[in-house]
């Protein structure tokens, strides 16, 4: 059995979610409100809310105006400093160009001319040393690993396949690597003449290039006795061999590149050559040949038709090209003294040089991996250089949702957006460059998440738990069934016939869904803590659980229990899974989290990085985890190797103009559910593909110039801009300071939905090389927009107040005499429409329904701009309840103080109680427990009637009467002694020695209260300084407890001793 155990801190974030829900979030997500709230909506201006059509000018605009804005960037009056362009004020911008790096750097006792990269692993032919093996786990600190050099054996070339190393070195011989850290020989081939210069292995055959004795093939199915298949040669001298399909490609020095048929390899035959100056190594990618011809640099050989090999495209480098590697567009030359050459071979018939890094010696071999070119260096050993920074996303386009995007699933041409309370909205994405909003079903409350099966969406509504809904017809979806689950619906995780729902609160719950119409309770597991969401991996169930981690058994999912947990030391507030083999990776709003879960019952920490931002969701996809980092956008990290995740995994950001979600992968792109933002379509660039991205950025000041009081509506943004191959420049507008932000094109004229008069614009520059030299550049930025007078509408009632429906909702408009008309609309129920003449105000009266209400109104003026406002309301007819009230009962006779202490209740929400004496308010409480100490003393005996009257937020109320008769002592305090009654002056002190004094209680009770009042008047007069006040009063009320502060504040004003 598992025990949980918990630390105080989480028992406290527990104490603290019973109240709502946890603590807000770390990094600004939202917490779960406990139902639909009434003051959700806020007074703001959008597009069209009475589903108006957008009605165009049709004259001139008699009251609205053109105005056009020009950026040359010859001064920089309008650059805003987060800025990161080069040039703003010289005349345009681009953006800045990077260099190579060194990363680190390792010695070899020779000359390492040759580097093959396995793993965690750089294998080095050193030409004098043997092999060198170097752990580059970190590349940034290659470390020694091992090293083979039995008989002083010579390396030129290495080839890691497997659990084998394949060395040319003079002769040819194979090492057993399954350890790197302790290599051991296998066998080695005596049959090369010494002349092994560099080999390719395919299959099971190895092809060594053995200089004037031509190629050498061997066959290694077993490689503990290899043994010569064939030769092909002699000739100049065969540098290097690339293997590829049928045919072996062959650098021959001065004879160029051989093209030899391999489909028998023990049968060579010549195809055909092309002459070169003196091949020295080739690479093949695609159609072509890319060869390094030592003097003459780069050579691109076209093999489409491999008989018939003709010269594509060269590039002469500075050096001399010993060694060519090619990834992407892409080529890396080892070109001697003159260190790393990277070439762009996007276009191979004209390739072009990229950038260079010089290295300490003399470069002769060359391999890419990752962020890295590892280059043998002669004398100088492994060069380490960075060649890029990250696998950036780039983002191509946005679908705008109704509400708040909160998580997002693909399926096939479309993305289903939980899309919070605006329910589940369907985005087309068959053309991932226009994406569209296609259909809506609104749910009853709101959409956290969802998860799409067969014809089914299922959603986690929240308060209304589990929705599910008919998208045989995406474009119109339909209600097929749902299940109220008893907590708060926030994820969801189909798997076969049941849906899995994070219920929050209430845990893991299990739905049968095998009749999607008709969906039932299965199982649950209400365990600690709170569940966010799930994901279902064979027979468990994965929980992303706001305290701890949870893994629960639901191998028979009506019997679920718990398998296991994981409970840090710190509270991290899981909110999102995702289960890939061995290891569970685990969005926090901490950061992001690796967990061993090869034994289910024990999960165990591996690894983690904090995010920027709070992780949300997650998405794994191959060897990278695509982080949805709430603020922060989308973030993506190297998880090749799980156990050493370290801030060098993160190789990727684009930040979303929202807050990041959720995300999910399908095909080249990342979808993202933005909140505000929609839905984000990012391209992501993989890790073979190495599209390595700068983003720079420009944006402006404030360039709106003319009267803060007009506001824009309609704006064309322009631009004169070059963006040279994989380059690009999109453009964004805000009209609120940058608030929000709005994708524009340039030449598009944009209608905006929130209109303002704080006009600013931003552009992002980015080039597909980090490194590249090749930027993208503006030259100039137009904007023309056009603005006009704003009416303003003015209510009475405030926004998402709560009324009664006797309350008359009085609207004002300002310059009613240029409107041509005025539209109301209660609950999208259908317009009302006030022609002209207008009157400066109108009044409406609440629907008479108890819930909340919107009223919809557009003003238009006399050339059809219009101005959309929206109030909410809610409406409560019902009257509060006053369920109890202690302290006073009907008809009895007081005297002294009474506390009265009432209980009451409202369907919305209690105001106020009130406390009257005969119709006269005495006291006003507004929080729960409603308290009134009444003192008796300060009124008359006779009779009274004390009202007790509880008022909603709506002025619904209702009353309690009670009578009651105050019958206190009157005149001096009186003391019977022996039944003989002697008056006594208020004050004074009677001392009857050896008398037993039968004290009557009334009395008695009098006159110790004005010897008190006596006593607490010197107090007062002892203390008081001038401005001590407050703390005599807590002084006296630690003496006399019984009293309330009230009570002092009276005692003391009847003394004369406070105004």
């Amino acid at each position: 059995m598992v025990t949980t155990k918990y630390n105080p801190l989480k028992i406290l974030i527990v104490l603290l979610a019973l109240v709502g829900l946890v603590i807000a979030p770390i990094h600004g997500q939202e917490t779960i409100s406990s139902a639909k709230s009434h003051n959700t909506l806020t007074v703001q201006l959008e597009q069209d809310f009475l589903n108006l059509e957008n009605q165009k000018r049709t004259e001139t605009a008699k009251y609205s105006s053109q105005v056009e804005f020009s950026e040359d960037f010859t001064s920089t009056t309008y650059r805003d400093p987060i800025t990161n362009v080069e040039g703003w004020g010289t005349g345009s911008i681009r953006s800045p160009k990077k260099s190579f790096s060194l990363a680190g750097t390792i010695g070899s006792p020779g000359s390492a001319v040759g580097v093959y990269v396995e793993g965690n692993y750089a294998y080095i032919a050193d030409e004098i040393g043997g092999v060198r093996i170097i752990d580059i786990s970190d590349p940034t600190t290659p470390t020694f690993a091992a090293v083979y050099d039995e008989w002083n054996s010579e390396g030129y070339d290495v080839h890691v396949t497997g659990d084998n190393a394949y060395i040319a070195g003079g002769t040819f011989y194979i090492l057993n690597v399954s350890d790197p850290t302790s290599p051991k020989r296998i066998v080695s081939v005596f049959g090369t003449l010494n002349q092994a210069y560099d080999l390719d292995v395919a299959g099971n055959y190895a092809y060594v290039a053995n200089g004037t004795y031509g190629l050498r093939v061997f066959d290694i199915s077993d490689p503990t006795t290899p043994f010569l298949a064939d030769s092909f040669g002699p000739s100049d001298s065969y540098q290097g061999v690339y293997v590829e399909g049928n045919y072996a490609y062959v650098a021959d020095g001065s004879n160029g590149l051989q093209v030899i048929d391999i489909s028998d390899p023990t049968t060579l035959t010549g195809v055909d050559m092309i002459d070169t100056v003196d091949a020295r190594d080739v690479f093949i990618a695609g159609n072509y040949a890319y060869v390094a011809d030592a003097a003459s640099g780069l050579r691109v050989i076209d093999i489409s038709d491999p008989s018939n090999p003709t010269l594509a495209g060269s590039y002469d480098t500075p050096g001399s090209a010993y060694e060519v590697y090619v990834e992407g567009d892409y080529a890396y030359v080892a070109d001697g003294s003159s260190g790393l050459q990277v070439i762009d071979i996007s276009d191979p018939t004209t390739p072009s040089f990229v950038d260079s890094f010089g290295t300490s010696d003399s470069s002769q071999g060359v391999y890419v991996e990752g962020n890295y070119a590892y280059v043998a260096d002669g004398s100088n050993g492994l060069q380490v250089i960075k060649i890029s920074d990250s696998v950036t996303p780039n983002t191509i386009d946005f679908a705008s949702t109704n509400h708040r995007a909160r998580d997002v699933h693909v399926a096939g041409d479309y993305a289903y957006v939980a899309d919070g309370e605006s329910g589940l909205n369907v985005v087309d994405i068959s053309d991932p460059l226009n994406s569209i909003s296609v259909g809506n079903y609104d749910t009853p409350n709101t959409s956290w998440g969802v998860h799409v099966a067969g014809d089914y969406a299922y959603l986690a509504d929240l308060h209304s738990g589990l929705q599910v809904i008919d998208i045989s017809d995406p474009t119109n979806p339909t209600f097929a069934g749902s299940y109220d689950t008893p907590g708060r619906a926030t994820g969801v995780y189909v798997d076969g016939d049941y849906a899995y729902v994070a219920d929050y609160d209430r845990g893991l719950r299990v739905v049968d869904i095998s009749d999607p119409t008709n969906p039932t309770s299965a199982g649950d597991y209400d365990g600690s803590g709170f569940a966010q969401k799930v994901f279902i991996a064979g027979d468990y169930a994965y929980v992303a659980n706001r305290l701890d981690f949870q893994v629960i058994d639901i191998s028979d999912p009506t019997n679920l229990t718990l398998a296991g947990f994981y409970d840090s030391t710190v509270p991290y507030f899981d909110n999102d899974v995702y289960v890939a083999g061995d290891y569970a990776y685990v969005a926090e709003e901490q950061g992001f989290t690796v967990l061993d879960i090869s034994n289910p019952a024990t999960p165990t920490y591996a690894g983690g990085i904090d995010t920027t931002g709070a992780a949300s969701g997650v998405y794994i996809e191959g060897d990278y985890a695509y982080i949805a980092d709430g603020s922060n956008g989308l973030e993506v990290i190297d998880i090749s190797d799980p156990t050493s995740i370290s801030p060098l995994s993160l190789v990727g950001n684009y930040n979303t103009p929202g807050s990041a979600y959720d995300v999910f992968i399908a095909g080249d792109y990342a979808y993202v559910a933005d909140g505000w933002g929609g839905l984000n379509v990012v391209e992501i660039a993989r890790h073979r593909t190495r599209q390595y991205e700068s983003l720079s950025y420009a944006q402006s000041l404030k360039v709106y110039t003319i009267s803060d009081s007009a506001t824009i509506t309609r704006i064309t943004l322009s631009s004169s801009y070059s963006t040279p191959t994989d380059t690009s420049v999109a453009f964004a507008i805000t009209l609120n300071g940058g608030t929000s932000w709005n994708q524009v094109n340039p030449g598009d004229e944009n209608v905006f939905e929130t209109s303002g008069n704080d006009l600013r614009w931003k552009a992002d520059l980015s080039s597909s090389d980090s490194y590249s030299l090749v930027t993208a550049q503006i030259n100039s930025v137009t904007i023309t927009h056009e603005h006009y007078p704003e009416p303003t509408i003015t209510s009475n009632l405030a926004n998402n107040s709560i009324h009664n429906s006797n309350s008359e909702i009085v609207l004002t408009i300002s310059d009613s005499s240029l409107l041509n008309e005025i539209r109301s609309n209660w609950d999208n129920s259908g317009d009302r429409v006030l022609s002209a003449p207008l009157a400066s105000t109108f009044s409406e009266f609440l629907p008479i329904t108890e819930e909340e209400h919107t009223l919809y109104i557009k003003a238009e003026d006399l050339v059809g701009n219009f101005i959309n406002i929206r109030f909410a309301f809610t409406t409560d007819d019902t009257d509060p309840t006053i369920v109890s009230h202690s302290g006073l009962s009907d008809n009895v006779v007081i005297s002294g103080e009474h506390e009265i202490i009432v209980t009451a209740t409202d369907n919305v929400e209690v105001d106020r109680v009130e406390f009257l004496i005969d119709d006269v308010q005495e006291h006003i409480t507004t929080s729960s427990p409603y308290m009134w100490q009444w003192d008796t003393v300060d009124v008359s005996n006779g009779d009274y009637t004390v009202t007790i009257r509880a008022v909603d937020k709506a002025g619904n109320e209702i009353e309690k009467s009670i009578d009651v008769t105050v019958k206190n002592i009157q005149g001096p305090p009186v003391i019977e002694i022996f039944g003989i009654t002697i008056p006594i002056d208020p004050g004074t002190l009677i001392t009857i020695a050896g008398l037993s004094i039968p004290v009557l209680g009334a009395s008695y009770f009098f006159y110790i209260r004005r010897f008190r009042y006596k006593d607490i008047y010197k107090m007062y007069e002892r203390l008081y300084t001038g401005d001590n006040l407050q703390e005599i009063k807590k002084e006296i009320k630690t003496k006399y407890p019984k009293y309330s502060y009230s009570k002092i504040d009276a005692i003391l004003r009847k003394g004369k001793k406070i105004s």
